[in-house]
């Protein structure tokens, strides 16, 4: 979904916001994230903050790990959450099998590999049920591996010469 510079949060982004619209603290952000975790058997891997305090993420491993073709080379499943204690990004809660560490990697994580799987409107009440339902706690593990399964397949394929346009 496109997003606007003039309206980080538009009309089907979300925040996790009260009921009275004002933001949710960044404490009760990562205390819903970290009661979800622990509900679900996650490992809360890591949290930080960006850009002097105003930006949050955590990061939680949901337990899958596979690997596609080398067995040294392993991916894990993560759930992450990110948002802003000031307005310029929606909290977002998503899969992704990229291990955030930085503003970079947050990025990626966010824009490059994962489809964002829950938002909540800023003007909505907070259902922490509702965010739990939409994630597909209880799916998630099988979610990963029937993936990793479906990357096994794809490595399969032969690349033909003509299709791969001189790669090397």
């Amino acid at each position: 979904m496109p997003r606007s510079s003039a309206s980080p949060c538009g009309s089907s982004d979300s925040r996790l916001c009260r009921s009275t619209g004002k933001p949710v603290p960044p404490g009760e952000v990562l205390g819903f994230f970290r009661d979800l975790t622990d509900a679900a058997g996650f490992t809360l891997e890591t949290a930080g903050t960006l850009f002097g305090g105003k930006r949050l993420w955590a990061l939680a491993s949901i337990g899958g790990e596979a690997a596609v073709t080398d067995p040294r080379g392993k991916m894990k499943g993560y759930l992450l959450l990110s948002t802003a204690c000031d307005g310029t990004m929606c909290t977002e809660a998503s899969y992704t099998t990229v291990r955030v560490v930085c503003n970079n990697t947050l990025g990626f994580a966010r824009n490059g590999v994962a489809k964002v799987d829950v938002k909540v409107t800023h003007s909505a009440t907070f259902d922490p049920h509702a965010v739990k339902r939409e994630l597909g706690i209880e799916t998630a593990k099988a979610q990963f591996f029937e993936a990793m399964g479906q990357f096994r397949e794809m490595a399969e394929i032969p690349l033909v010469r003509i299709c791969a346009g001189g790669i090397r």
